[in-house]
């Protein structure tokens, strides 16, 4: 299990670099123009849009991480807990990656363009923030939830993120490769942040009892 665990972490980081490392030579992945183009055509787009914009905003995903915390701390799930402190923080570096990589958005000559973001593209920022969003809720109800509500939260999470990277490339706002990098990137944040606070957390009480106690002078 651990095997597996960790090649599936080594595609997803040799996927992530991958796709970075192609964003910043401002080159996209063959045929991305066509994909992209026939995304935009999909029937029921419209609709899907509609309820994408709800699942990205900001309201919704910060208050999805405040109601899952919060309910890992009241099971004494601290350090599960503590996780969405590290969440939060890895939905704000999407900004300094983006200045990192400078790869421009579609423009009008490549596809619609029905939302005129501005900034440059990669990775997609609300991608991104929704993977590592409702990531942090699927992991949480399969840490804590019985089996079958755990699953329907796993899918409901796994629809929601789709939904957005179709809006994001339906609205002309991102290139596909744009969105994939997103999710990439917000998959190993994600993971780094609901691990690593559960692999701290026994080094830190190993330190604390292998300190020298104090002498009382007193």
């Amino acid at each position: 299990m651990a095997t597996r665990s960790f090649l599936s972490l080594l595609v997803l980081f040799a996927g992530a670099i991958a796709l970075t490392a192609l964003a910043a030579t401002g080159r996209l992945v063959p045929g991305e123009s066509s994909f992209a183009r026939s995304l935009q055509d999909a029937p029921l787009g419209a609709a899907i849009e509609e309820v994408a914009d709800v699942l990205a905003s900001p309201f919704v995903e910060y208050t999805l991480v405040g109601v899952m915390a919060i309910w890992a701390w009241r099971l004494r799930q601290h350090a599960l807990a503590a996780a969405a402190l590290l969440a939060l923080a890895g939905m704000a570096l999407n900004p300094a990656i983006k200045e990192l990589i400078q790869r421009d958005r579609p423009t009008d000559a490549d596809v619609m363009i029905r939302e005129h973001a501005g900034g440059f593209g990669f990775p997609s920022g609300h991608v991104q923030s929704a993977t590592i969003v409702y990531g942090y809720a699927a992991f949480v109800a399969w840490r804590l939830a019985p089996r079958v509500a755990a699953s329907v939260v796993i899918v409901a999470a796994v629809l929601a993120v789709m939904a957005i990277a179709f809006d994001r490339v339906y609205n002309g706002a991102h290139w596909p490769s744009d969105v994939a990098g997103g999710a990439l990137i917000g998959l190993l944040l994600i993971v780094a942040a609901v691990r690593l606070p559960g692999w701290l957390a026994p080094r830190a009480r190993g330190a604390t009892r292998g300190s020298p106690r104090r002498r009382d002078f007193g």
